[in-house]
């Protein structure tokens, strides 16, 4: 019965996975993000192979609940990423999967071991970090500035109307005027 449900469920998570996984291979490919990326996942395919074809594994239950769990939780991690529209937050989880993916073939219990969390870290690397890390905390580290910043040694320590903060400006025919 736990099987028929899990094999229902399979259809919804290749759904939600599909556009964070068409967008982490178009980061790959595109110049503009710089990617090594299909490298790193080309490594990850290698050693989850050379791991599956080393022999059978030992029967372990304990794995396939926790996979069961993992992707019902990156599922739900790429369901609120579909919602907001932001196509990081699926990205990330598709590094879940792979974890899950690697506690389902029990990888670990291979006669040629891979951990699956380490391969799931693996895989996060193939993931464009420098563009994930700009998007999460580039607006905090523009809001915030330190005070070193806030005035400028060419205009004798005060600021711009541009750049003062809580500047009141207002546009008009006759130009712009900053309270």
């Amino acid at each position: 019965m736990r099987r028929l449900a899990l094999l229902l469920l399979i259809p919804g998570l290749l759904a939600l996975s599909y556009e964070p996984a068409t967008w982490l291979v178009k980061t790959w490919v595109h110049a503009g993000y710089d990617s090594v990326g299909a490298w790193v996942f080309a490594l990850c395919v290698a050693l989850t192979l050379r791991s599956v074809l080393s022999g059978p594994a030992d029967q372990d239950n304990t794995s396939s609940s926790r996979a069961t769990w993992l992707l019902l939780g990156a599922a739900g991690i790429r369901l609120a990423g579909c919602l907001l529209e932001v196509n990081h937050i699926g990205a990330v989880a598709l590094a879940l999967d792979a974890w899950a993916l690697g506690l389902a073939l029990r990888l670990h219990a291979r006669p040629w071991p891979v951990n699956p969390g380490r391969l799931a870290a693996l895989f996060a690397l193939s993931l464009p970090i420098k563009q994930l890390l700009q998007h999460f905390f580039g607006f905090s580290a523009r809001a915030w500035r330190p005070p070193s910043s806030r005035t400028s040694r060419w205009t004798g320590g005060a600021l711009p109307s541009t750049t003062r903060p809580h500047a009141r400006c207002q546009i008009s025919s006759s130009g712009t005027r900053c309270a």
